[in-house]
């Protein structure tokens, strides 16, 4: 799992009462010491899964199992992308435009 949606799922998931809304991106469902898929089903709030479909290091089978585990999330594939920042760049308004959106369901 990769680090910035192992923090925000764990957050989520420990903090119900703080969290509106979860945007979780590069991230799978998954660390074994904490079992987060189970976890992840637990979650009430609106959930935006971003992912790419050409991630080296988490695939996007880890996005689509994280947005199947937590119960009514939206998953957004994003066509070329892969895992790092400066390949953001170029999908960042389509990202932007996407979080605007959820963040707007809030």
């Amino acid at each position: 799992m990769s680090m910035g949606g192992m923090i925000a799922q764990t957050f989520a998931i420990n903090n119900p009462s703080c969290t509106l809304s979860l945007i979780s991106i590069y991230s799978s469902s998954g660390r074994k010491e904490i079992g987060p898929t189970q976890e992840l089903e637990k979650l009430k709030v609106p959930s935006l899964i971003i992912h790419g479909d050409e991630d080296p290091l988490v695939p996007v089978a880890g996005g689509k199992a994280t947005a199947d585990a937590i119960p009514n999330a939206e998953l957004m594939i994003v066509k070329g992308m892969g895992h790092v920042l400066p390949n953001l760049n170029t999908y960042w308004n389509e990202i932007k435009a996407a979080m605007i959106n959820h963040i707007g369901k809030v």
